[in-house]
């Protein structure tokens, strides 16, 4: 469990106070994304899974969906890498509440594309903390090269096109201008390894459905911006999880939005 999410969830009861938690209605452990719903939010979670020697995945199963959603955030600090995703999907989902009774806290946008707020340049060397598919080509085709760190067993040199290197060493971003890294990277790692590798980057950005927690604590390690998303059908983008769907189907009944760390020149109104 990282430090990142232990001063998350202490930033995350402080902003709670005088905000109506709504009732958990249920909880999806799936193949790879875990959802919370609450009445009116939802938040998910991401963790892969491992090889284990039993059928069961996660302990007492049957009784989540009656746990109350503070309890559920405190699941992210767990030392179990499901639970903590659980716990994340919770965090995720009282972030929401937050975000929307406390707007003026935070330099909120949905009106450009994430990849829009990104100072890229031809010359810019971007490095990538996870593999965020949709970014990839863009990226590799407006920049002088993409550094991907991901040790996904499946990825291999040149399977994800030119002008994109794979590495498995984080020490691989230290000369990136540009520093991306995915939601999902907590889970199992902190922010502070990429940030250090890549002290020089001169934006830093965490992007992702699993991203959509209070940024307070990430904007006090030196990121730059947060994008996740806040889901506007949460009964379809419920569904479409729990029946295995990815990124790319449930964000159909989401709103991406970017959080700043400051108002940024044509990004912010």
């Amino acid at each position: 469990m990282s430090n990142f999410l232990k001063k998350t969830r202490a930033v995350l009861e402080s902003k709670l106070k005088g905000i109506h938690i709504p009732d958990t209605r249920e909880v999806i452990i799936g193949r790879i994304y875990q959802a919370v719903l609450l009445e009116g939010t939802m938040g998910v979670g991401y963790a892969p899974r491992k090889a284990t020697a039993t059928c069961t995945v996660f302990k007492e199963p049957g009784e989540l969906h009656q746990t109350s959603a503070t309890d559920l955030a405190d699941m992210v600090l767990s030392d179990d890498s499901l639970e903590r995703a659980v716990g994340l999907a919770g965090v995720n989902a009282l972030s929401q509440l937050i975000i929307a009774s406390k707007h003026e806290d935070y330099h909120r946008s949905t009106d450009l594309d994430t990849l829009k707020y990104l100072p890229l340049k031809k010359d810019s060397k971007v490095g990538m903390v996870g593999r965020i598919g949709p970014f990839i080509s863009f990226l590799a085709k407006n920049s002088a090269g993409v550094t991907i760190i991901d040790d996904t067993p499946a990825l291999t040199e040149g399977s994800l096109g030119k002008n994109v290197k794979l590495s498995r060493k984080i020490e691989d971003v230290e000369d990136s201008d540009i520093l991306i890294i995915t939601g999902s990277t907590v889970i199992e790692h902190s922010l502070i390894e990429p940030l250090k590798a890549a002290s020089n980057a001169v934006f830093r950005m965490v992007v992702g459905p699993t991203a959509s927690w209070i940024p307070d604590v990430a904007f006090q390690l030196g990121i730059d911006a947060v994008s996740g998303m806040t889901f506007i059908d949460i009964e379809k983008a419920f569904r479409s999880i729990m029946e295995g769907g990815g990124t790319r189907y449930f964000s159909k009944y989401a709103e991406k939005y970017t959080i700043t760390a400051k108002e940024l020149p044509n990004c912010n109104s």
